[in-house]
């Protein structure tokens, strides 16, 4: 029994281990479910504060995209706050800009958004975001901003030239190229493009490494000819003769993506999209991030963008409300910044010229830029030439041919010859030449109809205005040129906050100026160490206000550009180096809703008249539209433009008496009121010294003739070519012609700035008047022009079956050369200038036979004053086709938004197509379809919404190429300014903002990486 006893008490023991090791195990499969469910409860609340930072880390993101997009401070928009609450965390944001050589990520903005929460400072989420500024950043930038995907044509085909193909041109763009679409070549060209590896970009801290950039491919005209080729040189060094035909020993480079791959001499096209090569980002902390290589296309920044929250574009905020807040003896409060005075309190100006824009819509408000484009081009809106029976506005006497009333269509912007375009738009000059540095805006536009152009601060209309500026604002000029409104013109200051916003079109010249000190020293006067750091400038003493001048001009229409646009470097106002340019330079950017247009018309003298105000009704001042043929004008039989200088018009010349009041023997020509032609001539280089000493040798060149009317049509009651005598001819035979001399002539002497040239008669290089009349030439056939005149069919009978009709002496006469230049002492020229053409005539008398006494007598005019005339066709300042070319320069940052960038062709200077059979070698002329000798370089940055035509840019390219055999010498050339990327000093050793404030920027984010951080344990 004892043993029994013992056996149980064992296995009782035995079940109670077993027990205990099975709740053990229990209690461990517990503890462990319990760690997994905790560790995984951790997890889940460590990833929901992952995904809480992620969102408030791209809160942040966005934040930062939507103020640098929309914000009336552009790309100058930095955060406020050390840090935004967000959810239940709070996001840091840091904006940094700065271009540095070898990081080609560092030209875009940089945002880091880094978002925390109170509860984990340990545990952050960091979102890093490259935004481009591509304004800055390419000779040629093409947005396609519609996305229509339409390939973009660069180069230039089908040149003209003599009445022949030309082949000589090549198309140079030297700097980076970027295009949104798909990109195809046309013509012989050229790119170029630049690293730091050339150290005078990166002894100077400049960002230099150019890459072509297509979002698509590049490809080659399908019918290009053998001699169309596409060079590539980097460095100055040719990489490739033509990159779509490789040869041995050609270098695929890495600069380009886009361009066909090569493999064993085949090309291979090459879709791959890259925004740039970038190589792997390195973070402030050291970490590596390799973010993806790019968005396929980049949408390009809006000028026009409306701010989210205020409803209102940014450069309205900038501008018509930059100025004080007044209120009105109505009550009612206003902007000063509304009538262009927001200056005054470190804005912007505001033009509100809403009237100056062309083709748009009513309705709709749409522009329509293709209509524009053809009437650039001459193909749309030629208007025609009125009522003959309305009066001449503004001068009473008769035009039967209707040369000077207003088209009874539409407007149109050419005058009637065809040479002058004249758009609307406020004219604005740019004087940074001055001391203190200013700029003169002149409007034509009336808003109220009233004759006046302008308001002062208070908002009333006046043509008398001066503004007494305050303590510190450079004005030393004040008694030469007063800051207010003188008529249609005001001058003011530059802007402090750096833009120009105008409601409609600008047209515009000048010079930028260099940086000053509140000492008043300009440029290099200023130690490189003491240059101001700031834009918007430092008012110290009572002398001046330090800053700088960098300008951004934006129109809600068209930019034309009416001369050269030069920074100070280019108008040798500082030192002509990269160095100084760097330190005491300043830049210009032009923004344009639709286009940015070269306005070739404005580059020689223009009619005085040109521009012209017209209403229908004076007591309906909205009727307004412009007219351009204030100058009498006349068409020839080939159909080319002249402006028509005429002989005297009063009543003396048109009495019965005229020609007894007048003895040509005794009193020469006769003038009673001579005729005058003005022309105004602009020239921005040449107002310059030094830069005029390096245009010598200029010639004036005209394209002439003559005219005389004799009796085109018999009055229905009596007395021919308007005789206002109402008196007949004599029907009684003329035996012989009048006396040699009283032969019809015309004499027109030329003044440059009211001095008569040396040989101041443009016929015969100033030997004689231009007569029709040559009675000593015995030859019939070269006798005088005005032989058929006397060859009437029955000169016997005068009656409305003769054939009296207007002669043309010589319907293109050979143009003839002035010189005008010659050095730095010729003071002929000085840029702004006043041509003039007097006009003096030796009308017929009309003799007849008296019986009673058996001799002849005079009575009235045979041909009167008003009937001879001298027609001036072409005139232009350049010159010979031997000598250095006449530059005009554009150095700008240029972007036309919806629209392209464009070079009105114009009209050839000689369409003489009887030159074609002389050898014009030894002239100092063009010859037939010969351009003029002058430079077009653009050196800054062009964008555009897709470029314009082949066919406008064969047009243009034609017409201002230069002479032949110089068409690889850079006419019409394109060069990138690295300097425009040149970031802008805030404070002393901080680097952090583009060089214009206030810049747009796109709405894209394109390159962006990000990072978690924790706890060491975690």
């Amino acid at each position: 029994m004892l043993r029994s006893s013992r056996r149980r008490t064992g296995s009782g023991g035995q079940a109670l281990i077993i027990a205990v090791l099975v709740l053990f195990a229990v209690a461990t499969l517990a503890a462990l479910f319990t760690a997994i469910i905790s560790s995984q409860l951790v997890q889940v609340t460590r990833h929901s504060e992952v995904v809480e930072l992620r969102n408030i880390a791209e809160a942040g993101l966005r934040l930062a995209n939507e103020q640098l997009t929309f914000s009336m401070y552009g790309a100058d928009w930095r955060p406020s706050a050390r840090s935004y609450r967000c959810g239940s965390g709070q996001a840091s944001i840091e904006v940094s800009y700065g271009p540095v050589p070898g990081r080609l990520q560092s030209r875009f903005l940089r945002i880091v958004s880094t978002a925390t929460i109170p509860d984990n400072p340990f545990l952050r989420h960091t979102i890093i975001a490259l935004k481009p500024i591509l304004l800055t950043d390419y000779a040629r930038f093409i947005t396609d901003r519609f996305e229509t995907n339409r390939p973009a044509r660069l180069g230039v085909t089908g040149l003209e030239f003599n009445g022949g193909q030309r082949g000589d041109y090549l198309y140079t763009i030297d700097g980076p190229i970027r295009s949104n679409t798909d990109v195809v070549w046309y013509g012989r060209s050229q790119v170029g493009l630049h690293t730091t590896y050339e150290t005078a970009w990166a002894d100077l801290g400049l960002l230099r490494d150019d890459r072509i950039e297509i979002a698509g491919q590049m490809r080659p005209d399908p019918s290009r000819a053998a001699t169309d080729t596409l060079g590539l040189t980097v460095d100055g060094v040719s990489r490739a003769s033509d990159l779509f035909s490789p040869q041995p020993g050609d270098e695929q480079a890495d600069y380009a993506a886009g361009f066909p791959y090569w493999w064993e001499g085949q090309a291979e096209p090459n879709s791959r999209t890259v925004l740039a090569d970038l190589p792997t980002y390195v973070t402030i902390a050291g970490e590596e991030l390799s973010p993806a290589l790019s968005l396929p296309r980049v949408r390009p920044p809006e000028i026009d963008a409306t701010h989210p929250d205020l409803e209102t574009n940014r450069y309205l905020l900038l501008t018509r409300d930059s100025g004080y807040w007044r209120q009105a003896a109505d009550g009612s409060w206003y902007n000063t910044g509304e009538y262009g005075w927001g200056w005054t309190n470190y804005g912007g100006v505001y033009i509100d010229n809403f009237t100056d824009v062309q083709y748009v819509d009513p309705v709709t408000g749409q522009h329509d830029l293709d209509k524009l484009r053809l009437n650039w081009t001459r193909s749309v809106g030629v208007h025609d030439d009125g009522d003959p029976a309305t009066p001449i506005r503004g001068d009473e006497r008769p035009d039967p041919e209707g040369t000077q009333r207003p088209p009874s269509g539409p407007a149109d912007w050419w005058d009637k010859t065809g040479r002058y375009y004249a758009p609307p738009g406020a004219e604005i000059v740019l004087h940074g030449e001055s001391p203190c540095p200013y700029i003169e805006i002149f409007r034509y536009d009336d808003p109220d109809g009233d004759g006046l152009y302008w308001r002062d601060r208070d908002g009333e209309p006046t043509d008398t205005y001066t503004y007494m500026p305050l303590v510190g604002m450079c004005n030393p000029m004040a008694e030469l040129f007063p800051i207010g409104i003188e008529g249609r013109r005001v001058r003011l200051p530059f802007p402090p906050n750096g833009v120009i916003y105008a409601e409609g079109n600008i047209r515009l010249r000048g010079t930028m100026p260099p940086v000053r000190d509140y000492r008043g020293r300009v440029g290099a006067m200023i130690p490189p160490d003491e240059v101001p750091e700031g834009y918007f400038g430092q008012r110290l003493t009572d002398q001046g206000r330090s800053r700088r001048f960098d300008l951004q001009v934006v129109s809600g229409g068209t930019i034309y550009i009416e001369d050269d646009l030069l920074t100070p470097r280019g108008a040798l106002l500082i030192p002509d180096s990269l160095e100084a340019d760097q330190l005491y330079g300043s830049r210009l950017a032009l923004l344009a809703r639709d286009c940015v247009c070269v306005n070739t018309t404005a580059l020689n003298p223009r009619p005085a008249n040109l521009y012209l105000r017209v209403s229908d009704d004076l007591a309906d001042p909205p009727e307004y539209y412009y007219y351009n043929d204030r100058q009498p004008t006349y068409s020839s039989s080939g159909n080319w433009g002249y402006l028509r200088l005429r002989g005297t018009q009063d009543e003396e010349a048109n009495s019965d008496q005229g020609a007894q009041n007048w003895e040509p023997e005794t009193d020469g020509p006769f003038e009673a009121e001579p005729d005058v032609m003005l022309f105004h001539y602009h020239n921005v280089e040449l107002q310059s010294e030094e830069l005029a000493s390096r245009s010598a040798e200029l010639r004036l060149m005209l394209g002439h003739s003559g005219l005389y009317v004799a009796g085109s049509q018999l009055d229905e009651e009596e007395g021919g070519m308007g005789s206002p005598s109402g008196k007949a001819r004599e029907a009684s035979t003329p035996t012989t012609p009048p006396p040699t001399r009283d032969e019809a002539a015309v004499e027109v002497a030329v003044y440059i700035n009211d001095t008569a040239l040396s040989s101041p008669y443009p016929w015969g290089f100033g030997t004689s008047p231009y007569s029709f009349l040559r009675e000593t030439v015995a030859d019939p056939a070269t006798r005088d022009e005005s032989y058929q005149w006397y060859e009437d069919s029955d000169p016997t009978q005068l009656d409305a079956s003769d054939d009296w009709t207007e002669v043309l002496p010589n319907d293109y006469q050979p143009m003839v050369v002035h010189e005008i230049g010659g050095g730095p002492s010729d003071s002929w020229i000085t840029g702004d200038d006043v041509i003039e053409f007097r006009s003096r005539v030796m009308p017929v008398r009309h003799y007849f036979w008296d019986d009673g006494n058996s001799e002849w007598k005079v009575d009235r005019w045979e041909i009167y004053p008003q009937d001879l005339a001298y027609l001036l066709g072409p005139i232009a300042i350049a010159p010979p086709r031997d000598e250095d070319p006449l530059p005009v320069r554009i150095e700008a940052l240029i972007y036309a938004q919806n629209g392209s960038w464009f070079v009105i062709p114009g009209r050839w200077f000689n369409e003489d197509p009887d030159d074609l059979a002389v050898d014009p070698t030894g002239w100092e002329r063009p010859g037939y379809h010969e351009p003029l000798n002058m430079k077009i370089s653009v050196y800054g940055a062009v964008s555009e919404n897709l470029p314009a035509d082949l066919g406008s840019a064969a047009n243009w390219t034609s017409k201002w190429a230069g002479p032949i055999g110089r068409g690889g010498e850079g006419f019409l050339s394109y060069a990138y300014d690295p300097l425009l990327r040149a970031p802008r000093r805030e404070t002393v050793g901080r680097i952090g903002y583009l060089r214009f404030p206030r810049f747009p920027v796109t709405s894209d984010l394109v390159i962006w990486g990000e990072r978690v951080s924790g706890a060491p344990e975690s």
